[in-house]
């Protein structure tokens, strides 16, 4: 995992890595290579309480972990809320995209609606987290 991100990080750009809940080696070794860590996180009450045992996890390897809040949420919890119980820097909220399991399911990588609430919310994290670099 270390040299194969190594690799990844040497050309440049942006490495995006979906890490499982339970850190395992490789994961751990991800994390600690890692500039920023995005914890998506249901505004619900027990999802708040998981999400609190990972990012302690997390915590230990990454400085930089933020939350992204899935809202609504059925206990009336903001995406603020959550972020706060998590004393996390909140990166920014996914309103419900309908279709996304089926596409999902067909094979398509998700975010690729136009205007759906994950490429909007993709495009604002990605422009703050990458901004273009200006010739001088």
């Amino acid at each position: 995992m270390r040299s194969v991100l190594a690799a990844a990080r040497r050309r440049g750009g942006l490495v995006v890595l979906d890490l499982p809940r339970h850190l395992d080696e490789a994961a751990a070794q991800a994390l600690e290579q890692a500039d920023t860590g995005l914890l998506v996180v249901p505004a619900e009450l027990r999802a708040l309480a998981a999400a609190d045992r990972v990012a302690a996890a997390v915590r230990i390897r990454l400085a930089d972990l933020r939350a992204v809040v899935r809202t609504p949420g059925p206990s009336g919890l903001t995406a603020a809320d959550v972020a706060r119980g998590l004393h996390l820097r909140l990166a920014g909220e996914l309103a419900p995209e309908p279709g996304l399991a089926l596409d999902a399911e067909r094979g398509a990588p998700p975010g690729l609606r136009d205007g759906g609430p994950l490429a909007r919310f993709c495009g604002r994290f990605l422009t703050e987290a990458m901004p273009p670099v200006v010739a001088a």
